[in-house]
């Protein structure tokens, strides 16, 4: 009897989800650099190393995620300077050095970013895959989370279609009863996926369905997903914080920001002024700042300036990339010795 219950206990544990907390988070198709972003959604301060996994669309050659440890956690622990709870893998990058536990945040960008030499051609932005999986094979059992997309342009992809078999074989997509794949899957657009624009999961509530996800303007790479920015407003950004306190103490040690939301793509500029109109610092036009959240970084302005205690004006000043409107705002800053 004893050796039955092994038995049993054994073939739980091979049958059981690989790692089923390990998510698709988010996924761009049609940039110069696609990427995956992935989450994990285990007990409260739980982590995992994910460098054996592959994130794939299966097509080609492709390879595990690093060679050295890469963990991601539940939670954003406060003993690492970048945000834990996301990684994102660059599908087609094999000459970047892997962000690991090893090296940390080295481009200091807030978050882990791994590249991997998988299919040069990755993501297609028609009919296409994302896949965690324990290896590149998609009908051994091995697969974490799938995503399948497609612009519905009539004319599926036989390959596809395999992989998306695979996946339902192994419940980790929905059946559509009978309809070919691309009913069932998460569409892009005619055109396919905007530059501007990303699949992003909804929440981590995970159906294994299209529902899961959706199409938003705001693409947010190590960071939380935003679907809708809530009350549409006419204006192209609106400013966080009206009042923003700078320690002149704290400068250099502690970064100095102003929170930003942007509606619309824009080129932007900023200026400091004191009160009696003299411009202080003005700073290089940003081209192309995409939708989502956006921070102003003022440290270097009060490094370089001797600025004594007291208020200051921030003019922010944007251009939208299509259609011609601008839009200004003012922030103020307060500036204190500590």
């Amino acid at each position: 009897m004893k050796r039955l219950w092994i038995l049993v206990f054994f073939i739980i544990l091979l049958f059981r989800p690989i790692q089923a907390g390990l998510l698709i988070n988010e996924a761009v198709t049609e940039t110069a650099s696609d990427w995956v972003e992935i989450i994990f959604t285990g007990e409260p301060g739980e982590c995992m190393d994910v460098s054996p996994f592959f994130v794939t669309m299966y097509y080609g050659t492709n390879e595990r995620l690093s060679t050295d440890p890469v963990s991601i956690c539940t939670d954003d622990r406060p003993d690492t300077d970048y945000d834990d709870r996301f990684i994102v893998v660059h599908l087609s990058e094999p000459s970047i050095p892997d962000e690991t536990d090893l090296t940390g945040d080295t481009d200091k960008n807030g978050r882990l970013d791994v590249y991997c030499n998988n299919y040069y051609g990755s993501l297609w932005n028609s009919d296409g895959v994302v896949a965690i999986d324990s290896d590149d094979d998609p009908s051994n059992g091995g697969i974490v989370d799938f995503l399948v997309y497609s612009n519905r342009d009539s004319s599926p992809n036989d390959s596809i279609g395999q992989y998306v078999a695979a996946a339902r074989a192994s419940g980790q997509w929905e059946s559509c009863a009978g309809m070919p794949y691309p009913d069932c899957a998460v569409f892009i657009g005619g055109s396919g996926l905007d530059a501007r624009k990303s699949i992003s999961r909804i929440s981590s509530a995970d159906t294994n369905s299209e529902k899961d996800f959706a199409i938003t303007p705001f693409v947010t790479p190590g960071k939380a997903n935003i679907i809708s920015a809530g009350k549409k407003c006419g204006n192209i950004f609106k400013t966080l914080r009206k009042k923003v306190p700078v320690t002149r103490k704290l400068i250099g040690l502690k970064k100095c920001s102003v929170p930003v939301f942007i509606y619309k793509a824009c080129s932007l500029r900023f200026r400091v002024f004191s009160l009696s109109g003299v411009c202080l610092h003005r700073s290089k036009l940003e081209r192309e700042v995409s939708p989502g959240n956006y921070l102003i970084e003022l440290n270097g302005v009060f490094k370089k300036n001797d600025c004594p205690a007291g208020l200051y004006l921030c003019s922010i000043d944007a251009s939208a990339l299509k259609g011609g409107a601008t839009h200004t705002e003012t922030v103020y800053l307060v500036v204190a010795d500590k």
